[in-house]
């Protein structure tokens, strides 16, 4: 998943930082506790990993991101809270059904191959595990695609819920539009 540098300064804020923390309160509010491990792609610098561990506390944290230097901040930011490794979205280093719970935060507008991450998250979820997905839909805004990179990764709300059902997911909550929300539970088998 690449960033522009205007991107990565900006998503590295601390006005970020607690922007991230405000606005994630309403999807963190229906996350269902587990026990169980959760997986966050696109952790960046841990901001919104931090979030769902003071959700999930006795949840088992695997969290990543493509950018190395993101993801060696994020380590030092979290310690032990999670593991936190450098991952393409697109090719997960997780087995069938490795997770209860998979999380994005503004993160598959910034993958080219967002179709195969989404078939990624399916993978490996378990039968009956949610994601929660938060993201931006950009294919109105033409003159926005050049501040993401890649602008392959730019798709509709309608889009991605489309690709969502494809992969076997069933959408229990969907809320916004430009910026959305969704929690999609994987098909029991």
């Amino acid at each position: 998943m690449k960033m522009s540098l205007a991107e990565k300064r900006f998503v590295n804020s601390r006005i970020w930082s607690l922007w991230r923390k405000a606005t994630m309160r309403g999807i963190l509010a229906r996350v269902l506790p587990t026990k169980g491990t959760v997986i966050e792609i696109g952790c960046g610098i841990g901001i919104t990993t931090e979030q769902i561990a003071k959700t999930i506390p006795f949840a088992k944290i695997e969290a990543s991101d493509f950018d190395p230097a993101q993801v060696r901040i994020a380590q030092k930011r979290l310690g032990k809270k999670a593991r936190i490794r450098k991952a393409d979205a697109a090719a997960l280093p997780y087995t069938d059904a490795f997770a209860d719970a998979f999380f994005a935060f503004l993160t598959f507008h910034h993958i080219g191959k967002w179709k195969q991450a989404l078939k990624e998250a399916a993978r490996v979820l378990k039968p009956g595990g949610n994601l929660y997905v938060e993201d931006l839909e950009l294919r109105p805004f033409p003159k926005l695609q050049h501040f993401f990179l890649p602008t392959d990764g730019i798709f509709s709300r309608k889009e991605f819920v489309r690709e969502l059902e494809k992969n076997g997911f069933r959408v229990n909550w969907l809320s916004g539009r430009y910026r959305f929300k969704v929690i999609a539970q994987k098909a029991y088998k």
